[in-house]
């Protein structure tokens, strides 16, 4: 019964870590993605226009 709270912590920062990394990914998927480039670009657009 020694290991089993270092399995459980490994496995517990394990999860975590995947978690973190899926939601970076999922970031930057969606930041790199063109309908977020669209819209960001068209929002800069509208912003341009309205300071010309």
């Amino acid at each position: 019964f020694v290991f089993r709270p270092n399995l459980f912590l490994s496995a517990f920062l394990l999860v975590n870590i995947n978690i973190c990394i899926f939601y970076y990914v999922l970031l930057t998927l969606h930041f790199s993605s063109p309908v977020s480039h669209v819209s960001y670009d068209s929002k800069f657009s509208a912003a341009d226009y309205f300071h010309l």
